[in-house]
C-alpha cells in the first residue's frame, strides 16, 4: 500500500470540520500548517493567520492537504493573532514529541 492510498483512507475517516489543523501537501505553501475555516464539496478554505489571514482565506482541494488529529477551539479561530498562536503551540508540541515534520 503506497502513501497516497494510506492518505486517502485516512482522509475519508476524518470529519472535515472547522478548526482541524492541516498541512499543505502541494502548492506554494507546501509544508505549512494551516487551519480549516470552512468546507465546500471537495474543497477546504484554510488560513494560517500570517501569509493567509482571515481576510484572504485560501481555497484548497482536500487531496492537497494532510490532516492531523488536532482540532482548535472555536475561540482560537476568531483573530489572526490567536490562529498564529495556536498553530505555534501545535508545532512546538510536535517538535517536543520528536515528531518529524516534513517540508
Amino acid at each position: 500500500m503506497n502513501l497516497a492510498n494510506i492518505q486517502k483512507q485516512f482522509a475519508e475517516k476524518i470529519k472535515f470540520t472547522k478548526g482541524v489543523v492541516v498541512c499543505s501537501a502541494a502548492g506554494r505553501d507546501k509544508g505549512d500548517f494551516q487551519v480549516i475555516m470552512s468546507t465546500e464539496n471537495d474543497f477546504a478554505f484554510v488560513c494560517d493567520g500570517r501569509y493567509r489571514p482571515l481576510e484572504k482565506i485560501k481555497k484548497k482541494n482536500r487531496k492537497h492537504l494532510f490532516f492531523t488529529n488536532t482540532v482548535l477551539e472555536e475561540k482560537d479561530l476568531s483573530t489572526n493573532k490567536l490562529i498564529r498562536k495556536s498553530l505555534a503551540k501545535f508545532i512546538d508540541a510536535c517538535k517536543n514529541q520528536s515528531t518529524v515534520l516534513k517540508k
